[in-house]
């Protein structure tokens, strides 16, 4: 019982607005899937908190949904996430934190707190897609968008 199965439990506990049922989450976060949106997590989120990890990962699974391609997919696609590389070693015990992370949000433990974001930045910066987005939150250190409706 370390601080971060206390803040995972935290996570779990709260609750969001439901975004409906999101077709093909399982498929989306299975097999290597799983440990892609893992690293995704660390990569652009490692400081960040258990709902600042998980708003990533909905992040890349809308994404993909969107796109109708893999997790994978859109992590590795040029300039759409931060140098991302499945070839990053992370230690261990931040590795299989993250997997539990990805494992909850697949089995819908952690709903999507974005609501429904596509795109996030760091809030020191102001991308230039920013004006043809709608905000949906701020989490931590990132602000999360998705397209105008």
């Amino acid at each position: 019982g370390g601080k971060s199965e206390t803040s995972v439990a935290r996570l779990e506990a709260h609750s969001f607005p439901s975004q409906g049922v999101i077709p093909m989450i399982v498929e989306l976060l299975s097999g290597p899937a799983l440990l892609c949106a893992a690293n995704l997590a660390l990569h652009e989120a490692r400081g960040e908190s258990d709902l600042g990890r998980a708003a990533v990962v909905h992040v890349a699974v809308n994404r993909a949904k969107a796109k109708g391609k893999s997790v994978c997919a859109v992590a590795k696609e040029p300039h759409q996430f931060t140098n991302f590389s499945m070839k990053k070693k992370y230690p261990e015990k931040e590795l299989t934190q993250a997997k539990k992370l990805v494992h909850d949000i697949k089995k819908r433990r952690i709903r999507d707190p974005t609501h429904g974001a596509t795109h996030f930045h760091h809030v020191k910066k102001r991308p230039s897609w920013t004006k043809v987005m709608r905000k949906t939150t701020r989490i931590g250190q990132h602000a999360f968008w998705r397209g105008k409706k």
